[in-house]
């Protein structure tokens, strides 16, 4: 917080008549991510894990119509703070996106101004970036919408999740809460990776490489979200988590949704999996349709199959980290060889001879 208050007086009281004014629209509820985790799975931890190393509170902000842009402008006013008091709150993620540079040229602009311009220019910034906000949504309305749920983590401490309550229509909103909270979870379990796969042209084919959904889709913090609605709903129907390749490979062979293509690509290459006896019911169905059109985007069946055995067990691996079992994870992790297909896609350097 600056040294003197009244410096954000103006910003207080503008903030606390928005606050005011978006109540009917803007709601908080509290959550601990085992609380949410046993939502999914209907017990915690999900046998045969031990959760733990999962702990964690959350907050998930409900908006409709205004306030979703009081959320945007609670960030901005944030952040205004953190650049001009030189806290080191502000994530990787956004500042990879508004460049470290920038950030450092404001933070150095204003140490060189006189103490009493400061408040003045932070309030002139802050101001700009809330009419910019504004006049971004009303140009948003007539083109394509943003989705009905968010984690954006602006700040290393942050631990709230976005749900666009207007954009629902109706539907009960588990399934977006559930992948939002994957993603939190990812967050707090940080690792180092390309947001999209490399080499991308090497991997998919001619009509889903020129479609941005797909890339987004193939995203690896998006795949492994996608692939949590696949685990809970086989958990839910069997009540145990595999803990071998094979055990897993047979979870994404019983989807409804993408079974038949799993089956159709392990089954010619002579790939060790169990074969479920009965699919089991999926809880959301956009998340499980989405999984499968990324699953399709491959050029051929040997890159499908490696991205199956390769890529997809070590994301189960990771997910079981998430759920809160270190020990699960490590061992599950360890019977697959690596560097592999998983690290050429999403490695940090560029893709290797596995491709």
């Amino acid at each position: 917080m600056p040294a003197n208050p009244r410096q954000f007086r103006i910003k207080s009281i503008f903030m606390k008549l928005l606050a005011l004014l978006v109540s009917p629209f803007y709601s908080v509820e509290v959550r601990t991510s085992e609380a949410q985790l046993r939502l999914d799975f209907g017990d915690f931890p999900p046998i045969p894990l031990h959760g733990g190393s999962l702990s964690g509170k959350f907050e998930i902000i409900r908006t409709r119509s205004l306030g979703g842009l009081y959320f945007e402008i609670s960030i901005i006013r944030r952040l205004m703070q953190a650049i001009e008091s030189d806290r080191q709150e502000i994530s990787q993620e956004l500042l990879q996106h508004i460049g470290h540079d920038s950030v450092l040229a404001l933070r150095r602009a204003l140490g060189d101004l006189p103490k009493y311009l400061k408040p003045v220019v932070l309030t002139l910034v802050f101001s700009y970036f809330s009419l910019y906000l504004v006049a971004k949504r009303a140009v948003s309305r007539r083109s394509r919408p943003k989705g009905i749920g968010a984690f954006t983590p602006a700040f290393n401490d942050q631990s709230n999740i976005i749900i666009r309550s207007g954009k629902l229509r109706g539907r009960a909103d588990d399934g977006v809460v559930s992948h939002e909270h994957l993603h939190l979870l990812q967050h707090r379990n940080t690792e180092l990776h390309s947001r999209h796969i490399n080499c991308p042209e090497m991997l998919m084919s001619e009509n889903f490489l020129a479609e941005p959904f797909a890339h987004y889709l193939l995203e690896k913090v998006e795949v492994e979200a996608r692939l949590h609605e696949a685990v809970l709903s086989h958990y839910r129907s069997r009540r145990r988590l595999p803990t071998t390749i094979p055990g897993f490979l047979g979870l994404l062979a019983g989807s409804p949704q993408y079974g038949w293509l799993v089956i159709d690509v392990l089954e010619p290459q002579k790939v060790d999996f169990e074969h479920e006896i009965d699919q089991y019911p999926e809880r959301e169905t956009m998340f499980t349709k989405q999984l499968e059109h990324a699953l399709l985007s491959f050029k051929t069946d040997e890159i499908l199959g490696r991205f199956l055995t390769e890529v997809l067990t070590v994301m189960y691996g990771n997910l079981l980290k998430y759920y809160g079992d270190e020990d699960a994870s490590h061992s599950f992790l360890n019977g697959i060889d690596r560097p592999n297909f998983y690290d050429d896609l999403y490695g940090l350097k560029t893709a290797s001879s596995h491709l």
